[in-house]
Parts: structure tokens; sequence; C-alpha cells
């Protein structure tokens, strides 16, 4: 089940511009962009694709201020990070990422 987590925000505040796709066991990633305080922190210009293992697990997807993102596996204490955008869990005897519940932060600006 793909979920989108709609956040009213800002550049003053936090926003995020990055949009997401589910293709099969995979998710697209497509360019974006994060502020914070009305400053840049990070942008990526190129789309990227993850592909979801269909191991039991909880995944995050992790945007950091070099403008890398990065998929990781379980709760784990990292550096560096500006925000986790996608969140997945996936069952025992998954299939496919459509047996996977994914929350997806939608940044909605308000003006």
């Amino acid at each position: 089940m793909f979920t989108m987590q709609s956040i009213k925000a800002s550049k003053q505040t936090s926003l995020s511009t990055f949009q997401m796709q589910q293709q099969g066991n995979s998710i697209v990633v497509f360019p974006g962009q994060y502020f914070c305080n009305n400053q840049l922190l990070a942008e990526t210009t190129q789309q990227k694709t993850f592909e979801i293992p269909l191991q039991q697990g909880h995944y995050e997807l992790w945007l950091f201020q070099d403008g890398t993102l990065k998929l990781i596996k379980d709760f784990v204490t990292i550096d560096n990070y500006i925000d986790c955008l996608l969140l997945v869990d996936m069952p025992a005897g998954a299939k496919s990422l459509d047996d996977a519940e994914i929350t997806f932060k939608q940044f909605v600006e308000v003006v």
C-alpha cells in the first residue's frame, strides 16, 4: 500500500520538491530540492531508482547534505542527514512491493 503523508510546508520551514513513483519492485525518485530556513540544503538533478529488497524489514530513504539519497535497512543512527523521505515496511513472505506498506512524505507548499 502506497500512502502519501501530506505535510504543509514552506521554504521558511522545511520544503521538499522530490517526487517518487513505484515501478515494479523499485521506487523512482525524480530530481528535486530541499529547503530549510529559506536556504537550499540539497538538490539532485538526475532521476534515481532504488530496488526495494523483498526481505522482511524496515527500509528508509534518506537525503544527505551532499545531495545523495541512500536506502537504509532498519533503524540506524546516521550523520549528515537532512530528512527521511520514504518509509517501507516489508512483511515476511512478500512477493512484490505491493505487499509492503510504503509511506512517502509529500510536502505541500503553503504560500
